[in-house]
This record gives C-alpha cells, sequence and structure tokens, in this order.
C-alpha cells in the first residue's frame, strides 16, 4: 500500500466462483461475527456503566464518593480490557487475510474452492465480509476512544 501498487492485481472472477467461496465464507465468517460482536457489545455496556457510576459521581455525598471512584477505576480497567480484545480480533482477521497474500497461505476448507488464488481465497473473503458488514468501522471508532479512556484512568 505504502508504494501505491498491487501485490497480486484483481481479475475478473466467474460468478459460479464467487457464488461458491461466499456460500463458505459467510459459514466461516460467523466465528468472527460472534466473536466481534460479543466483544463490542461488552465494550458498549462498560461504557453505559462507566456513565452510569459518573452520573452517580454528580449526585453522591462525600462518604459514597470514594466508592462510586473505584467503580470507575475498575470500569475503565474492563474497558480498556474490551478494547485490547477488539484488537486482537482485528490483528487476527487482518492476519489471515495477509496470509492469502504475502505468504500464499491460503487457509484449506473441507468446501471445494474453484478458483484458489489470493483475491479469491476464504482469507480475503472473509475478510471482504466482514468490511462489508462495517466491522472495520466500529473497530476503527472504538480503536480511536481509548487514549480518551487510557487518560481517565491515570
Amino acid at each position: 500500500m505504502l508504494k501505491d501498487k498491487w501485490i497480486t492485481k484483481p481479475g475478473k472472477e466467474k460468478a459460479e466462483t464467487v457464488v461458491s467461496n461466499y456460500k463458505a465464507v459467510i459459514e466461516i465468517a460467523r466465528f468472527f461475527i460472534a466473536g466481534l460482536n460479543s466483544v463490542i457489545s461488552e465494550y458498549e455496556r462498560d461504557v453505559a456503566d462507566y456513565k452510569i457510576y459518573e452520573s452517580y459521581l454528580e449526585d453522591a455525598k462525600d462518604d459514597d464518593k470514594e466508592e462510586i471512584q473505584k467503580l470507575m477505576q475498575f470500569k475503565l480497567q474492563e474497558i480498556l480490557a474490551d478494547v485490547d480484545s477488539i484488537d486482537i480480533a482485528d490483528y487476527l482477521v487482518h492476519s489471515l487475510r495477509k496470509a492469502a497474500f504475502l505468504e500464499n497461505k491460503a487457509f484449506e476448507t473441507r468446501i471445494e474452492i474453484i478458483d484458489k488464488t489470493a483475491n479469491s481465497s476464504i482469507n480475503n473473503l472473509i475478510y471482504k465480509y466482514l468490511e462489508k458488514l462495517g466491522y472495520f468501522d466500529k473497530v476503527r471508532k472504538i480503536k480511536s476512544e481509548a487514549k480518551k479512556w487510557e487518560k481517565l484512568l491515570k
């Protein structure tokens, strides 16, 4: 990408190749979708909990403020652990795709894949499917918020 050149130029794929590969892709992608949904939901719940604690802190009596602040710090640690989990999931998906292009190591499936190029590999098609569903936009948004949570933890 840095040199704005294709590693492997995409070619025109036959419709039967795409359809056959996508049947497998959708089934296999469920694994990644379930994991991403889980960590994104956990992150959103923890952020919501943190905001609730924040609102409690505004109205709390002095005796309760210290306990609420401890809960908020613990919740910040959970939020950052969620971001780390999202980073790992993101890394795994990108690594899977990269393997097909850089190392010519497409994931071998039990389902016959008609065209075995990097572009039509299960690795790349899973990546493209998740991209089409908007998961990478969600991941980027969450990762961009990580610094804010890190600052609050200090």
